[in-house]
């Protein structure tokens, strides 16, 4: 019996240490060459306080049998399966060594292929961590080398001397890089393929909470409404028939001027019989009180009702159009039901909202595992136009600058907050640091001319996405943004490089809705005035400015998928038809925001007569799109067909079983095919040399993609669209 109770209580502390565990900590840390001086390896890093138990988690191993062959590859291998032997504890290495697995044989193979991708699982097959070589680099005798995380679990691959089950240290000077993306850019589709985040489903949130923490929200907000203090409760997240608890999260009301008293009126407790319920936008922080716990790699997920939306659809909007054009540094959003449950009350369903991926260390870190940041460890900056000594706008001038910059306290004494236009979101224990960075970041922006100033700005900022991510600021009307009013957006500074990027935030007031000028007319090379350095500076360089142009005219194209009338009213409809009837919230107080889909911008802005689904000369799409300078656009970002494609046919169409094949027309012969997503991007090229040919696109994500032939002399001789389900 003694023996009987002892394993079954050794079995419930496993089963508890499984369940506290952080499985996104875990990390790929190092993966060998194939070998000669050591044997094969992999290495496992735990960044997280909490030692894991790894059974259950999962390698793959993916690679191209030569060199040549296009990104991603297609030969996905299973290599090892974690048993319960494999524990990992905190801040501990794991070394996985010259084993045969449930897997078979372990693999690892840094040979002379050309891509590679190595992918580690958790027990629930949730992507944790990847290693990828994504593009020829010239490295092919690796036999005593290894891709290595310098520093440790955070930083990017580099080639390196083997250290198994030692630390990769922190310099990375002499060596190289493992390019992490394809020639041309991030391979973004999977990056998008997100269980939290669909544009095309509408799952249910609900926080549960007691009466008692609930009664602390309600009193906080009467102390001070701007208060960053968070209460317990529990998350639950329904899709599809499951249903996913997260419990202990902390959860506040967040915004500027939306926030609102979430119950009744000041000094008013909960009313179990008749309460008065508003909209209030919320934050959750899923690790708030579990200090390692996530949410689909999530810390933190931003709740928004569409307060000055009445059409429901501009925030999403706004992050979809980011997505179709490659800006992936915008957040990822979707649509969801927000209930909260007070107690042991039925659930109040506060309405549709809009989901949005929180700007933090984990979005960073995400962004460095698809490969678009080369490390998640440097400084994040939000800026917003603030009131206060440590105030005003986020214009990136050296006016009061360093002054501008702490990190964001705010208590329920007023009195004790501090806040600043530029805070510090990661690394808040190094502040003086990451002031430093910045304030020499900025007197270079502010204080260089000429070539001298166009040679760092190359080097130290990435100016194409900074263009592609105006473009799109501007079709949309965004004067709330940096160019207009000094606000709502975030920098990021890569540790290794300094290197900075743009990041967008906050779009419910577009479309339409504006203040200050008509955001549909406005100059396209004025946006909202002057004195905005990072804009003003970059658009004086002719070209920039002309790129700049460009992508403004990419965007409004008839043909491209993006911001044409013809293109986005049917986007929105689809979402409308989802979410119409489920709109209407129970009992919630009315706002600018109705209880059914209305067609207009808010109420309070300057342009009230602009629509987005009734053509015509207040069309908001129109309207911005007639008053952009034409600029000629380069033909593989068109995805027109032409006029003499007649001949060219793509079967079968949609593409269902990965294959589909393209007749070349008669008499044609040694002919390229090349396959571009809807930004533009080639994703695929393929020679063909026969009139029926088969082209392999189940690597690609779902969606459209422009399929165009090219002669050997490079003169397109035909196009089409396909799509892929």
């Amino acid at each position: 019996m003694k023996k009987f109770i002892t394993a079954f209580f050794a079995v419930v502390f496993s089963l508890n240490l499984w369940a506290q565990a952080d499985f996104s900590q875990i990390r790929i840390n190092e993966v060998s060459g194939v070998g000669e001086h050591h044997e094969i390896f992999y290495e496992l890093i735990n960044l997280g306080t909490q030692p894991v138990n790894l059974e259950g988690f999962r390698i793959y191993y993916n690679a191209n049998g030569e060199r040549g062959q296009s990104f991603p590859p297609n030969d996905n291998r299973l290599t090892w399966t974690g048993t319960s032997a494999d524990v990992i504890q905190p801040g501990g290495l794991l070394l996985l060594q010259g084993r045969a697995t449930a897997g078979g044989v372990l693999l690892t193979g840094l040979t002379a292929q050309r891509i590679l991708i190595i992918t580690l699982t958790a027990p629930n097959g949730e992507i944790i961590d990847q290693c990828i070589r994504a593009r020829d680099d010239g490295m092919y005798d690796i036999r005593n080398r290894s891709f290595s995380r310098i520093p440790d679990g955070t930083g990017a691959f580099y080639f390196t001397t083997p250290t198994p089950n030692a630390s990769n240290g922190t310099s990375t000077a002499g060596l190289i890089r493992v390019p992490q993306t394809p020639i041309g850019g991030g391979e973004s589709g999977d990056f998008y393929n997100h269980p939290v985040f669909d544009i095309n489903a509408l799952p249910v949130i609900t926080i549960e909470v007691s009466v008692s923490e609930w009664n602390r929200l309600l009193t906080n907000f009467d102390l001070n409404s701007h208060n960053g203090e968070r209460v317990r409760g529990d998350f639950v997240f329904s899709r599809d028939g499951v249903e996913q608890r997260v419990s202990n999260i902390g959860f506040r009301y967040r915004g500027n001027t939306s926030r609102r008293r979430p119950e009744g009126n000041y000094g008013e407790l909960h009313n179990p019989n008749n309460p008065l319920w508003r909209n209030v936008h919320w934050n959750i922080n899923f690790r708030y009180f579990e200090r390692d716990q996530r949410f689909h790699g999530l810390r933190r997920l931003t709740l928004k009702w569409h307060k000055d939306d009445a059409a429901f659809c501009r925030e999403i909007y706004a992050f979809d159009l980011f997505r179709r054009f490659g800006v992936w540094t915008a957040p990822r959003a979707s649509y969801a039901r927000v209930y909260v449950k007070v107690g042991d009350r039925t659930p109040a369903y506060f309405g549709v909202y809009a989901m949005i991926e929180h700007v933090d260390v984990e979005y960073v870190r995400a962004r460095q595992q698809f490969g678009f940041f080369e490390t998640s460890t440097g400084n994040l900056w939000q800026a917003r136009h603030r009131g206060g000594a440590n105030g005003g706008p986020a214009d990136l001038t050296l006016n009061n600058a360093r002054n501008k910059m702490g990190i964001e306290i705010a208590r329920l004494d007023e009195s004790q907050s501090e806040r600043f236009t530029y805070d510090l979101v990661t690394n808040n224990d190094n502040l003086e640091a990451a002031k430093d960075e910045f304030y020499a970041w900025l007197t270079n922006l502010n204080t260089l001319t000429g070539d001298a100033f166009k040679t760092w700005i190359t080097n130290n900022f990435d100016v194409d996405l900074f263009l592609r991510t105006y473009a799109v600021n501007v079709v949309l009307g965004q004067w709330d943004g940096y160019w207009g009013n000094g606000n709502n957006f975030f920098l990021y500074f890569e540790s290794n490089s300094g290197r900075a990027f743009f990041i967008p935030w906050d779009y419910d007031n577009i479309l339409g809705t504006s203040l200050f000028f008509d955001s549909g007319r406005e100059n396209v090379l004025r946006w909202g005035g002057r004195n905005k350095p990072l804009i003003d500076k970059i658009l004086a360089i002719p070209e920039f400015r002309e790129q700049y142009l460009i992508y403004l005219n990419e965007l409004i194209h008839p043909e491209n998928d993006l911001f044409h009338i013809d293109r986005s009213i049917p986007r929105i409809q689809a979402w409308h038809d989802m979410i119409r009837n489920y709109i209407r919230p129970e009992t919630i107080e009315t706002s600018e925001t109705s209880h059914s889909i209305i067609d207009r911008p808010a109420s309070w802005g300057n342009m009230p007569n602009y629509r987005l689904l009734e053509r015509g000369s207040n069309n908001f799409f129109e309207v911005r799109a007639a008053n952009i300078p034409f600029r000629e656009i380069p033909s593989n970002l068109i995805t027109t067909e032409t006029k003499n494609n007649q001949s060219l046919i793509v079967y079968p169409n949609p593409v269902t079983d990965g294959i589909f094949f393209v007749e070349l027309p008669a008499g044609k012969s040694s002919e390229t095919v090349k396959i571009f997503d809807l930004s533009g991007r080639l994703v695929l090229a393929q020679a063909v040399a026969l009139q029926k040919n088969g082209i392999n696109i189940s690597h690609l994500s779902n969606g459209m993609y422009i399929v165009k032939v090219f002669s050997d002399e490079g003169r397109m001789t035909g196009s089409s669209k396909i799509v892929k389900k």
